[in-house]
């Protein structure tokens, strides 16, 4: 609880006590000041009716008439509710209230009165209110010169008579109504000063506290890292040399410590993992690795038991094994917060304090992903380069065989030109000549393919695909359930680059297509040329399956590949991403349009301005 919270505890209710009870206390002693002035003031109207020269005669003579009149008057003066005097006996002798003549009265008041010396004045409740009742006793001594008067305490009885008593009843109310509000005044002016005393209390408290609360904020941010923070020494008493201090120790700690900070910012910026953790396994420290690798917040690694971050290890059974306190470099998993494992070096080490006990676990771990999936591209491409060499031996065998079928084709077709123009009208001449010239379209188609050097030419496109289509020819499904919708414009400008790219980056288009349609009942192959004012656009469609919107931005990375079986993938995920760069290479542009289960399509944009020189695809 704060200081001034307690301050508050404490002198409110005491201030509160103090206001009540002073209230009280002003109440009784204004009620008695003012009913001792009216005692006086009733006391000096009682003694002036006594000294009246008809009063003393009338009260020996027991004559009502003699003294009715003094009394009234004396209600009158002495504003009184009523009057009478009553004889030594307290019998009364004449009353304002004249039905009470001859009454002989035995109350307290009046046996107090009757026997008192002195005067009496007590308060009684009547029907009228409080009322104050003023009893002078009467006494009548007789002098040499036979002078009678007034004898009213303080002198000795001895050689005097009592007459009697003179009683006067005065109404309290107006005196307790100026009572209560004097009293009232009063308990306003005492909560006003306790009020102010409130307020000067809690601001000397704050005063005093100012430099507390400054070495507290001060003491805060050097535990936080703020090394050589210092406050302002307000005063030149204790508290002034507490602050001194405190600067003091403050500046030495910037001098001697590295701070939290800098601390901080190396551990935060390190790109491997870093974790801390106490013996019994509870982490006390991440770095921001931790967080970014593994989706977590602070709050919910924290303090919270590390096991779950590590698949099937436990961290005493990290150090299995090793009989040291650290052990280097050994493969484990990570599990992140969407369950997911992450492949790791990890490095653990024991650390110990100052008395040589052991403290935690100190856990590192790189991340292993980009490791694992470069090795195994390399090991992808290593698999690419060996079929690509042994298509390179086939593609050289098979040129080879073709090259040399040419010969006897050449004599074949030219034998059977002669035997036509002698006999024309053999019809099996002509089979011969067109599946001669078929066989020899086929060898060129082969020929062109295998070309081996990258050399720019000029290239017909719609040629090109012809050879293309009629390459895949070979294919009985292509051949018989393929229904091809082909469309080649009309006088379309030769494209300047080399024939061997783009023979390969369409012929892997057309295959795609084919390959997209296996499953489908209607198999649908869209093949059209046009052109713009720059470009020659050629665009491949199908009716196969479509691919997925989400795999559609990964299509061209390499070794990316939807094809997959009951075996795993079918493809090297190569073919579209050698395209791609095939076609950047002369400066073409591709863009997919798909719907899942219903088809892609994909139109390629080329330049009929060629670039200026054709880059090397990497």
């Amino acid at each position: 609880m704060r200081m001034q919270t307690k301050l508050l505890l404490f002198f409110v209710p005491l201030a509160m006590l103090f206001a009540v009870g002073m209230s009280l206390l002003s109440q009784q002693v204004v009620l008695g000041v003012i009913e001792q002035e009216v005692v006086k003031r009733g006391l000096d109207a009682v003694s002036a009716t006594v000294q009246k020269p008809a009063f003393l005669p009338g009260l020996r003579a027991r004559d009502e008439s003699q003294l009715l009149p003094l009394i009234q008057t004396l209600v009158s003066n002495g504003q009184g509710v009523y009057s009478l005097a009553q004889d030594g006996a307290g019998r009364v002798i004449a009353h304002t209230n004249v039905a009470e003549h001859g009454k002989l009265y035995d109350d307290p008041l009046t046996l107090e009165s009757v026997y008192s010396d002195a005067p009496v004045y007590r308060q009684i409740q009547t029907s009228d209110g409080p009322v104050l009742d003023v009893a002078l006793p009467v006494w009548d001594t007789a002098s040499d010169s036979d002078e009678t008067f007034l004898l009213m305490g303080g002198a000795s009885s001895g050689n005097r008579t009592r007459l009697g008593t003179l009683r006067l009843g005065i109404l309290m109310l107006e005196s307790r109504a100026t009572a209560s509000r004097i009293s009232k005044q009063v308990t306003l002016v005492i909560a006003l000063g306790c009020v102010l005393f409130i307020v000067m209390a809690l601001l000397f408290n704050r005063q005093i506290l100012k430099p507390i609360h400054l070495l507290a904020k001060a003491t805060e941010q050097v535990r936080q890292g703020d090394l050589g923070k210092t406050v302002p020494v307000l005063s030149n008493n204790e508290m002034g040399d507490l602050a001194a201090s405190f600067n003091r120790m403050s500046q030495t700690l910037a001098e001697t410590s590295v701070s939290k900070d800098f601390l901080d910012g190396i551990l935060n910026n390190m790109m491997d993992v870093l974790i801390v953790t106490s013996l019994d396994g509870r982490i006390r420290m991440v770095n921001r690795s931790t967080f970014t690798l593994l989706g977590y917040g602070e709050q919910e690694l924290l303090n919270k038991p590390a096991g779950h971050l590590f698949e099937g290890l436990s961290l005493v059974g990290m150090m299995d094994g090793t009989a040291g306190e650290m052990r280097r470099d050994f493969e484990g998993h990570l599990i992140a917060k969407d369950r997911q494992p992450i492949p790791v070096l990890l490095s653990v080490s024991i650390p110990r304090d100052r008395e040589q006990r052991l403290s935690g676990f100190i856990i590192t771990a790189k991340d292993m992903r980009e490791r694992l999936n470069a090795e195994e591209t390399r090991r992808q491409m290593e698999l690419q380069l060996i079929q690509s060499e042994r298509m390179a031996a086939v593609g050289t065998v098979a040129a080879g065989i073709v090259h040399n079928l040419r010969n006897p084709l050449t004599g074949i077709l030219g034998f059977a030109e002669l035997l036509k123009m002698k006999h024309p009208d053999l019809g099996e001449v002509d089979r011969i000549l067109s599946s001669g010239n078929l066989m020899n379209t086929m060898i060129e188609n082969i020929l062109a393919k295998s070309r081996h050097k990258r050399t720019t030419e000029d290239v017909d496109i719609n040629r090109l695909l012809e050879r293309e289509l009629e390459f895949l020819m070979a294919d009985r499904i292509f051949k018989r359930d393929v229904n091809k919708q082909v469309d080649l414009g009309e006088h379309m400008p030769s494209i300047h680059g080399v024939y061997t790219d783009f023979s390969q980056v369409f012929g892997n288009f057309l295959r795609n297509a084919i390959e997209a349609m296996t499953d489908r009942p209607t198999k649908n192959l869209r093949l059209s040329t046009a052109q713009d004012k720059d470009h020659v656009i050629v665009e491949i469609g199908d009716s196969g399956c479509g691919i997925d919107p989400a795999n559609l931005k990964n299509l061209f990375q390499p070794f990316f590949t939807t094809k997959t079986s009951a075996e795993g993938p079918k493809g090297t995920g190569l073919g579209l991403y050698m395209s791609k760069r095939l076609l950047d290479a002369h400066g073409a542009t591709i863009s997919i349009d798909s719907t899942l289960n219903v088809g892609t399509t994909f139109n390629v944009r080329i330049p009929i301005k060629p670039p200026q020189k054709v880059t090397e695809p990497s």
